[in-house]
């Protein structure tokens, strides 16, 4: 054999190994046809139910007929098949988000024994499982690239626009604030805005992704628009101070390009509050103190919320490690007034939600998870590469933009065990990995050891 020959054989035998330890090194795992078709058929019913979930069709679908379709069922369990067919739990929990969310839920289920009502607590536990924490496990373990992760990010957009099309024909007027007309999970206005400030702005990542025509970037910014009207009309001043905080942190972070957007955005917003907005309205959002002028049911809310925020602090404190248990803050404050609507309240903040009825330990858990998220979008941001760069790049900025606005607005809403925020950190999380995995095949190959040189 020629020297060159057997050096040739040399190096292939020595890349061999190497070449496969870098492969199961960075993750990627090797599925036969079958398994990756099933994969895909259980991400088609991931995504079939994030719609359905974010856009609250079943619940409309229930008002409408006047009968439980039970339509989430459908996709649920095929979903679930290919998710432990196909090493989706090995895939999700190989990375560092998903493992808060599940320190979440074990610290949730470990407090059950000392809940004030046991079996309340049991029954909110195991629907957190079954109805929001299983949502988790489909996006991260059956989600491994970007044009995955973006027919999630179009579901959740269009789930939004649905939002805002059905808010116009079921939002009734009232004397301050527009409130819907049949009830469900965002029935009441300050839950509408929340759920409406996190995915609003995922109607914005069509427009702003290159290539997309002006011809449907027109539509989608009507929808954005009214959407934004939307959640003003409600009247929520935790809504409002979340807009306020997320213009004013993307104004700080942003390019000079995202800034006149921003500011073009701001201008919008004046001209809906000052042309379009009731007076009414406008004297219940504006209304932090009490002058000449304030809503006086809007002081009134505000007192009583100021009263649930001290009372949940105080609770947390006095249960500080597992809480008084899943949903029994409300019996918790009846213990402790003579009011007969006291059982029924809740803290109106989901942090002090979370740390009052699971404990601080489950709080850190969930703040871990909030944290990590925006670290992703950071990481995303700075290493992403390849043909889907622009995309990508525009997902993050409409991502951010959410995830802050959601992040302040929850202070004023019950939304601690909400589906929303895990659904998008799990979305995070599956886009992280496929960056880090395409940069990882950008990456110049690492120089060869050098071989010893024999003589022929």
């Amino acid at each position: 054999m020629k020297p060159n020959a057997r050096s040739s054989q040399a190096l292939n035998t020595h890349w061999k190994p190497l070449a496969a330890s870098q492969t199961l090194s960075r993750g990627q795992e090797v599925e036969g046809v079958g398994s990756d078709k099933l994969r895909v058929f259980g991400l088609n019913c991931t995504v079939a139910l994030i719609f359905l979930r974010f856009s609250f069709l079943s619940e409309l679908i229930t008002y409408l007929s006047g009968r439980e379709t039970y339509v989430l069922y459908i996709f649920g369990p095929p979903a679930l098949i290919a998710f432990l067919s196909t090493g989706g739990f090995r895939r999700t929990f190989r990375e560092k988000g998903p493992k808060y969310w599940l320190w979440f839920l074990v610290w949730m289920w470990i407090g059950l024994p000392f809940s004030l009502w046991k079996g309340g607590s049991f029954g909110l536990a195991s629907a957190y499982l079954r109805t929001v924490f299983i949502f988790l496990l489909f996006t991260v373990g059956l989600t491994i690239k970007w044009t995955e992760c973006r027919r999630i990010i179009q579901a959740i957009a269009a789930a939004a626009a649905l939002n805002v099309i059905v808010a116009l024909f079921f939002m009734r007027s009232g004397e301050e604030r527009f409130t819907f007309s049949w009830s469900g999970a965002i029935g009441n206005s300050n839950d509408f805005a929340a759920h409406l400030l996190l995915i609003l702005p995922f109607v914005l990542f069509t427009m702003l992704k290159p290539g997309t025509r002006w011809i449907y970037r027109i539509p989608l910014m009507s929808i954005f628009v009214v959407g934004v009207f939307e959640i003003l009309r409600c009247a929520s001043r935790g809504a409002l101070i979340a807009m306020v905080v997320t213009i004013a942190f993307l104004m700080l972070r942003g390019s000079m390009k995202q800034r006149i957007a921003i500011g073009a955005t701001g201008v919008v917003l004046v001209v809906l509050l000052v042309g379009f907005i009731p007076q009414s309205t406008l004297n219940r959002m504006l209304s932090f103190s009490k002058e000449a002028g304030s809503s006086q049911e809007a002081l009134e809310s505000s007192d009583i919320r100021e009263q649930l925020l001290q009372d949940s602090i105080k609770c947390t404190f006095e249960h500080p490690l597992l809480g008084v248990g899943l949903g029994q803050f409300g019996f918790y404050e009846s213990a402790r007034t003579t009011q007969a609507e006291a059982g029924w309240r809740q803290t109106h903040n989901s942090y002090t939600e979370i740390s009052s009825e699971c404990g601080l330990p489950a709080l850190a858990f969930y703040l871990a998870a909030l944290i990590w998220a925006f670290r992703l979008l950071t990481r995303i941001k700075k290493q992403v590469v390849g043909p889907y760069s622009g995309e990508i790049g525009a997902a993050v900025y409409v991502i951010t933009m959410g995830v802050i606005a959601y992040s302040v607005a929850i202070f004023f809403v019950n939304f601690g065990y909400a589906f929303e925020f895990l659904v998008v950190s799990a979305l995070i999380e599956s886009m992280w990995r496929a960056v880090r995995d395409e940069s990882a095949k950008a990456a110049p190959p690492a120089a060869p050891a050098p071989l010893m040189s024999s003589r022929v």
